[in-house]
């Protein structure tokens, strides 16, 4: 359609111009690409958070190992790996032994940069199909560098938010 998408190297100057400190771009790739945008965070003073959308990864743990191998040596804070993004497709006791297995495989290389698992599923405390909501289901991974997240996207529906009546305060309630 003729509309030009910013470079990942505009993307993150923008990203630092505003302040903010990470940048999680929407990719599957461990080549020399998902590289390159990494060292460019690095040079920005911005964290790269690698993610992955599983259906489109052969191997996540395989994926996951490559990345940590190739990005054991980057600053600690500057490496981030966002295991699956909004993972929705498994039940709980097998989600949680898939994310101790790509952990494990991390660990055994990159033992200094952070690792978010998402809660499944990944839209907050309280989620359901589960009998237990997002957070109950989701096992800790015994790995002391873990950040457990979620989305939540019934805050974004509104056409502002926050707004008058919706604010971080409902986050924290939820």
């Amino acid at each position: 359609c003729g509309v030009r998408h910013p470079s990942p190297r505009r993307q993150i100057e923008s990203i630092a111009a505003v302040g903010a400190n990470s940048f999680r771009p929407q990719h599957n790739s461990t080549g020399e690409r998902a590289l390159r945008t990494a060292r460019w965070c690095v040079e920005g003073g911005i964290q790269n958070v690698f993610n992955i959308d599983e259906k489109w990864v052969t191997d996540a743990v395989e994926h996951y190992r490559t990345l940590a191998e190739a990005c054991k040596v980057f600053p600690p804070g500057s490496i981030a790996y966002d295991l699956l993004n909004e993972p929705e497709t498994r039940e709980p006791r097998a989600y949680n032994a898939f994310i101790r297995k790509i952990t494990a495989a991390i660990r055994a290389v990159d033992a200094r940069h952070v690792i978010y698992v998402e809660a499944m599923p990944p839209w907050g405390p309280g989620a359901k199909p589960f009998p237990r909501g997002a957070f109950e289901s989701l096992e800790p991974t015994g790995d002391p560098r873990t950040v457990y997240s979620f989305h939540d996207y019934e805050f974004r529906l509104p056409p502002r938010w926050p707004n008058a009546e919706h604010d971080a305060r409902d986050l924290v309630a939820r």
